[in-house]
């Protein structure tokens, strides 16, 4: 398992290399999307971190917490995955598995083309993992792990091209 942020910057990286930034909002559907997707091939996760439903979907808190002074502005600039220690930076660098990569590229090509708002509306419709366990005036529920697996499995399975690998 990866942390959010450096599963992100690899999203991020790809919306800079392909001309199509990401904004807050859909890194975080993207990410989300990427743990569905990997949970569904690799009976894994591929964050170490919980999603929570808030009221406008699936929400990774640190991510929030690390981008939301960009607003709806897109990522430009790639994210520094490391440590700032007496005013130094130092990166931290992991290396991914094949199957995290895949995870990675898969979803990119899935949903790079969608908005943020898109995105969103996907993560909300009925039967979704966001939409069984919201409730009204509840900022931070978590989104069991094998409720966002069991979902992707199933959307999966539609797609013979995306199945487990």
């Amino acid at each position: 398992m990866y942390s959010a942020l450096a599963i992100a910057s690899k999203f991020i990286d790809l919306g800079i290399q392909s001309g199509k930034p990401v904004s807050p909002m859909k890194l975080q559907k993207i990410v989300y999307f990427a743990q569905g997707v990997h949970l569904a091939r690799y009976q894994k996760p591929l964050i170490d971190e919980a999603v929570e439903a808030w009221t406008y979907g699936p929400v990774i808190p640190s991510l929030y917490h690390t981008f939301k002074h960009l607003g709806n502005s897109p990522i430009v600039e790639s994210a520094q995955v490391g440590i700032r220690f007496e005013g130094h930076f130092y990166p931290k660098f992991e290396s991914l598995e094949d199957s995290a990569r895949e995870t990675i590229q898969l979803t990119w090509e899935i949903t790079k083309d969608f908005s943020a708002f898109q995105l969103s509306e996907w993560s909300h419709i009925n039967g979704s993992p966001w939409s069984q366990v919201y409730a009204e005036n509840s900022h931070s529920k978590s989104i069991p792990t094998e409720t966002i697996k069991t979902y992707f499995e199933s959307l999966m399975n539609k797609l013979p091209h995306a199945k487990a690998a």
